[in-house]
């Protein structure tokens, strides 16, 4: 293993540099003598000597033509902040829409102006900042045009808007402390404005991007337009300190009663204007969002998305597996945050005693250190036994090199120490390289060590991507050995070798009101280190899209599995092993989004193994007025086999809502017939940028015997926590 990391530290450290090319659209913000009051009026004389930009361009419906909803957007600086100031006009201004109030809140139904800055002008890492026409803050890290997009980091920075007689204003200033960049007298940047008019679903752009999906055309940082003449800006190397306090009661029918009080702090220093580094102690994710309940019908494990903001702030920079896929959900990551401080099954916390992190830039290297110990951890699980998770530390090493112009290769070292148990690690190379404007070749070899468990424990794959506006192909081979023990990943299947073949193409046939009919084939088949067919798949989609984004779908899915051993798909009922060849139809529809009432259903029906099913689900989504959204969503699936008949329903309600942007909740009750009711609420005030607090009440109501003779045992907890920042 040692050897192995030693010749790819080598390799990387000898590879080439990249270059650029220039962007057409070039802009140079004014230098500020006095700093604009940010209250989304655009009445200070400061606006009036400002750099000025108004021509944008239609992304969709017709890329390429001017926009039909005008925008203006002015720029400035001073020493310590950039600040930009955004006029939206309206035809119509009764037709802005905008609901949501909480950070970071789904902009797909919200009338924005969103920012991009390519500080490093490598055209490939990015900042987002957006603000939604009633003062939605939402910002993400963006790499690679879109293809990884960490929207859970939460930068500090600071907006506001208005209404006027044509449309909204808008005013924002970013922190110089706030962004990375190199360490320069004179900045150069890339840079871009987006726009979405919800109403007409126009999405504009300052440099418009040929992207696939045009509300997220924005993330095409390699397209961008160009900020020059930066002069003077000062990251500095300040420290931000966030302690915390927390206390939590908890009653239990199957752990047992508890209280406790903690307290914890988070350090962060900037080493360079390109390393920052994170130290943290008694890290607590008490406020992270709950999971959602599924129903799982296959042999293999659910994926769980990360919802840990520690986590997720760095998610892009660790990122190592399976490329992002709209067709397909990665089920291949040989680093999975999830591992770290929580159960298998997600049900527990378990102590994170502390860490560190590096990330950032050492030259043009991206550069990611993670290394954290989680404390030993008794419960009781829901069956009433007792289980322990021994101490354990984890390391992440991570590197990744831009090369040509489009391109990169990369590695990572993982290491997971478990007390008095057995040790588990591994080291991989990946890359993706871009050719021309659309063509990607991208891949990764991974291998593992694990005590006991010899040779064959490698894991490879390869993929070539054509991606443009029109058409997504997509075709891969991944061979995965049946020792490969990613401890601290998550891969569904191991022991394969899988070819898949994936084409969607998207027209747009103007007739009548009819936006995009959307054709896609998606095929893969699985068979095992000797060349026995596992599992075959095909799926054939029409997504027909109307103006209003109202849409049908049709889907038609063929299956080939075959079981090697008995497979308990439910509680008393067995499929035999065998082949199974049987397949499915597929209806779905949804209404106009972003309207206050929006509803979707889905109904698939067909064999099953031996046997038959049948899915319906149906949501309702509702959007009654400013800082209001709800979700009621249905599901019901019945299977029919020779061995037995199952029914599985699940109902849940959401509801989010935000007296401003400082002050929101959040409430999620979960129902699953004959198992379970559960609910999660959190209140949560943002008293000042970077600062919070927090109240969590959580609820697991067993709706069976969960210990013998204690029926419907419940599990509470109260937890209270205030985060600061200095």
């Amino acid at each position: 293993m040692k050897k192995i990391l030693a010749v790819v530290l080598m390799w990387l450290a000898g590879t080439a540099g990249y270059g650029a090319e220039a962007p057409s659209s070039e802009v140079e913000p004014r230098l500020f003598s006095t700093a604009p009051k940010i209250d989304g009026i655009l009445d200070e004389e400061v606006w009036q000597d400002a750099a000025t930009i108004e021509a944008f361009v239609q992304i969709s419906p017709d890329l390429g033509e001017p926009a039909k909803e005008q925008t203006t957007v002015y720029l400035g600086y001073d020493e310590e902040k950039l600040y930009f100031g955004v006029h939206l006009y309206y035809d119509d201004p009764s037709q802005i829409q905008a609901v949501l109030l909480s950070r970071d809140p789904n902009l797909y139904n919200e009338d924005a102006i969103q920012v991009l800055l390519d500080t490093f002008l490598d055209r490939r890492t990015g900042f987002l900042f957006t603000v939604t026409a009633i003062g939605a803050q939402f910002d993400a890290l963006i790499q690679d045009d879109g293809d990884t997009l960490n929207a859970n980091w939460d930068g500090i920075w600071y907006s506001d808007t208005a209404r006027t007689e044509d449309g909204w204003t808008a005013e924002l200033a970013i922190p110089f402390r706030t962004l990375r960049f190199p360490n320069q007298d004179v900045q150069t940047w890339g840079l871009n404005f987006g726009r979405s008019a919800i109403h007409s679903r126009e999405y504009s752009a300052w440099k418009p991007a040929d992207g696939t999906v045009a509300s997220t055309a924005i993330y095409t940082i390699s397209q961008a337009g160009r900020l020059t003449g930066l002069s003077g800006a000062k990251q500095g190397r300040s420290y931000e300190v966030r302690p915390y306090v927390l206390a939590e009661a908890d009653r239990s029918d199957v752990t047992g009663d508890d209280e406790t009080f903690e307290v914890g702090v988070d350090v962060r220093k900037n080493l360079t204007s390109q390393l920052t580094l994170d130290l943290t102690y008694n890290l607590d994710f008490a406020e992270a969002e709950a999971d959602n309940q599924q129903v799982n019908l296959t042999r293999f494990p659910l994926y769980f998305p990360e919802k840990r903001d520690f986590f997720l702030e760095g998610e892009s920079l660790f990122y190592f597996g399976e490329r992002s896929d709209p067709l397909k959900a990665s089920d291949r990551l040989f680093f999975f945050s999830r591992r770290i401080g929580l159960t298998e099954d997600g049900s527990q916390r378990i102590p994170v005693l502390g860490g560190v992190k590096l990330s950032g830039k050492v030259g043009e290297m991206n550069l990611g250190v993670l290394n954290l110990t989680t404390d030993e951890h008794r419960y009781r699980s829901r069956d009433g036994s007792t289980l322990v998770e021994p101490q354990t530390n984890y390391s992440v090493l991570r590197l990744q090199k831009p090369i040509l112009e489009k391109s990169t290769i990369g590695m990572i070292y993982l290491n997971k120490e478990v007390k008095q148990g057995e040790d588990n690690s591994g080291v991989g190379v990946d890359w993706d390289f871009g050719f021309a404007k659309h063509l990607k070749l991208g891949g990764f070899l991974a291998q593992t060590e694990t005590p006991g468990l010899p040779g064959d424990d490698t894991a490879g794959l390869v993929d070539l991507t054509w991606e443009s506006s029109k058409l997504f192909a997509r075709t891969s081979y991944t061979d995965i050995g049946n020792h490969f023990n990613p401890e601290m990943g998550f891969f569904a299947r191991l022991g394969i070798r899988e070819w898949r073949g994936a084409l969607a193409y998207i027209s747009s046939p103007k007739v009548g009101s009819l936006r995009n009919v959307i054709y896609v084939d998606n095929y893969y088949t699985i068979e095992n280190q000797q060349g026995d067919l596992e599992s075959q798949y095909n799926n054939v989609l029409i997504d027909i899209i109307w103006n209003s984004y109202a849409t049908i779908s049709l889907k038609r899915f063929d299956y080939v599995e075959v079981l090697d051993v008995d497979f308990l798909i439910a509680p008393g009922v067995t499929i035999p092993a065998g082949r199974y060849s049987y397949g499915s139809y597929f209806f779905g529809f949804q209404t106009v989004p972003g309207r206050p009432v929006f509803l979707f259903g889905r109904y698939q029906f067909g064999d099953f193994y031996d046997g038959t099913f049948d899915t319906a689900i149906l949501g309702l989504r509702l959007r009654p007025g400013r800082g209001l959204a709800s979700r009621v969503y249905y599901e019901r699936t019945n299977v029919d086999l020779p061995a037995g008949d199952f029914e599985v329903e699940l109902a849940s309600l959401s509801v989010d809502y935000a007296i401003s942007t400082e002050l929101s909740s959040r409430a999620l009750v979960e129902w699953r017939r004959d198992n379970n009711v559960s609910a999660n609420l959190v209140l949560k005030w943002v008293y000042k940028p970077g600062a919070a607090a927090y109240l969590v009440y959580n609820e697991f109501r067993y709706l069976f015997d969960s210990l013998p003779g204690d029926p419907d045992s419940v599990d509470r907890s109260l937890i209270a926590k205030v985060s600061f920042f200095f």
